[in-house]
């Protein structure tokens, strides 16, 4: 169980807090999702999680002890590689046998042979996929683990994920394709302004789903009468 109570946390020389009194609890064997819109806090909420950011006010615990980034695997938005480093010279650095690697490769229509730099969005999104796995740690972070997948590589990380969630483990995951968050997370935490509007189980999807769709309808409404349109 992923413990977080009273949760607070302000950037350096902000006037304002980016996360208000955040508490949630996360289960194991769960894919828990993060819905928000952009500058909701998401990304800050996870690196607090994570413990990249360490300045924050509050108690994060994992089964009710204190933790460190060792126990983290993050897979964030969009990865960093050395450009010259291979898929494969990458992936040794976890110590996945070359068989492993030969299969993983296969599965994942991606070449470890190839310069990282000369690889696609979706492709380097597969490869930190794959090292993120590997590492075989209790909490799992996946900021939008969806963006620059084609639609077989989305169904494929999809089925991976559920999988891995039965391994108890604690997965988090954000995603602005709502419709992949609906097929993979058990319940979803609306972010609002930093601070958690409301939590949702499965069945309630569809109320989220119209809730988010009226927002974005209405702020579409509204820049087309500032445009004049």
């Amino acid at each position: 169980m992923l413990q977080i109570n009273n949760l607070n946390f302000t950037y350096p020389k902000s006037e304002t807090s980016t996360l208000n009194n955040i508490s949630l609890q996360f289960s194991t064997n769960k894919i828990h999702g993060i819905v928000g819109s952009n500058g909701a806090g998401k990304t800050t909420f996870l690196n607090c999680v994570a413990q990249y950011n360490k300045t924050y006010e509050g108690k994060i615990s994992l089964n009710n002890h204190s933790y460190t980034l060792k126990d983290v695997a993050f897979l964030e938005t969009t990865p960093f590689f050395y450009p010259y480093l291979k898929g494969g010279e990458f992936l040794d650095l976890f110590k996945l046998s070359e068989d492993k690697k030969n299969n993983l490769s296969t599965l994942f229509d991606v070449d470890f042979n190839k310069p990282i730099s000369s690889f696609s969005t979706g492709m380097k999104k597969k490869l930190a996929l794959i090292a993120m796995l590997s590492m075989n740690r209790p909490i799992l972070i996946l900021d939008e683990p969806f963006n620059g997948l084609d639609l077989e590589s989305t169904q494929l990380v999809e089925h991976i994920i559920k999988k891995t969630a039965n391994e108890h483990k604690i997965i988090l995951m954000t995603s602005h394709i709502i419709e992949t968050l609906y097929n993979c997370c058990d319940n979803a935490h609306q972010l609002e302004e930093g601070k958690i509007k409301r939590s949702f189980v499965r069945s309630e999807f569809d109320i989220l789903k119209k809730e988010l769709s009226d927002n974005q309808l209405n702020k579409s409404e509204q820049i087309i009468g500032l445009l004049g349109l």
